[in-house]
């Protein structure tokens, strides 16, 4: 059963980062390269701090 899991998640991992290769590609991005900047202009606390 380990075995089976461990197949599966490196199924889904080399699927994401096939992925992510063809939209760098066809965006024209590079990877590590595609930051933004970017400003916190609100902070809500959701609820109390514990």
């Amino acid at each position: 059963m380990i075995a089976g899991w461990s197949e599966l998640y490196w199924l889904a991992a080399d699927a994401l980062v096939n992925k992510e290769a063809e939209l760098y590609s066809r965006f024209g991005g590079q990877p590590g390269k595609n930051w933004r900047q970017w400003v916190v202009v609100q902070r809500v606390q959701e609820r109390p701090r514990t």
